[in-house]
C-alpha cells in the first residue's frame, strides 16, 4: 500500500493518482496528535466507478411544447435520469427520473414557446454511481402569429400588423385574393427579417 497524508479534520478527500483501483481495500488510519501520541484504526474504503457519460443526440421532434432527448446507452448504467432547464447552470430543473435502463429516447412535453432550454443525461449505477453528459441546448418553435388588422388600407396597398411572437427573428407574410381558386399563386410574398410586428404590402 501506500500513504496518503493531508487530513487535518475527519474527512480526507482522494482523486486522480491518490484513488485506489476499484474494489474492496483495507486502509488504516493513522492519527496523531501534537503531543506525539499515535492511535490507528482499520477500516474497508470500498471504491467504485460510475458508468460512463451517455452521448447525447441533437435533439428532435421540436415543436411549440417539446422536443426528443436521445442518447447512447452506456455499459454499466441501470437507469438514467434526463434533466431540463431554462438555465446552463441548471437551477431550475425538470427532472425524469430513474427511466429504464433499455430506453434511450424520451419525448420532453410541458415547455414553453421561443424558449431555451438545456438538458442533459444523467447515467446511475447499481450502486448509485450516477455520471452526467455534457449539456446541449435547444430552442423550441416560436408560437403563432396572431395578426392584429390592417391598417393604412389603400386601393393597392395596406398595412399588416401582428402581435410580438416570443422567439422569432424572421417573419414572411403571405397575401392572396379573399377567394383563392386551386392552384392560385400567392400575391405577394414580403420576408421581415427583425422583429418588427409590421409590414407595408404594396403594388396590389
Amino acid at each position: 500500500g501506500a500513504d496518503v497524508t493531508g487530513a487535518t479534520g475527519s474527512t480526507l478527500t482522494l482523486a486522480g493518482a491518490t484513488l485506489p483501483a476499484p474494489g474492496t481495500h483495507a486502509i488504516t488510519v493513522v492519527v496523531s496528535n501534537a503531543g506525539g501520541s499515535v492511535e490507528t484504526s482499520p477500516v474497508e474504503l470500498v471504491v467504485t466507478t460510475g458508468p460512463a457519460a451517455p452521448v447525447v443526440k441533437p435533439s428532435t421532434a421540436i415543436s411549440q411544447t417539446g422536443f426528443t432527448v436521445s442518447w447512447i446507452a452506456v455499459a454499466g448504467a441501470v437507469s438514467y435520469d434526463v434533466e431540463v432547464a431554462d438555465t446552463p447552470g441548471f437551477s431550475n430543473v425538470v427532472g425524469y427520473n430513474d427511466l429504464s435502463a433499455s430506453l434511450t429516447s424520451l419525448a420532453v412535453t410541458g415547455l414553453g414557446a421561443g424558449e431555451t432550454y438545456y438538458h442533459r443525461v444523467i447515467a446511475r449505477a447499481a450502486d448509485g454511481a450516477v455520471t452526467p453528459s455534457s449539456a446541449l441546448a435547444v430552442s423550441t418553435i416560436p408560437g403563432t402569429p396572431v395578426p392584429t388588422g390592417a391598417r393604412g388600407i389603400g386601393s393597392t396597398a395596406f398595412t399588416a400588423r401582428w402581435d410580438p411572437v416570443k422567439g422569432a427573428t424572421w417573419f414572411q407574410v403571405q397575401v392572396t385574393r379573399l377567394a383563392p381558386t386551386p392552384g392560385d399563386p400567392w400575391v405577394y410574398l414580403a420576408d421581415n427579417s427583425g422583429r418588427g410586428v409590421a409590414q407595408r404590402i404594396t403594388q396590389l
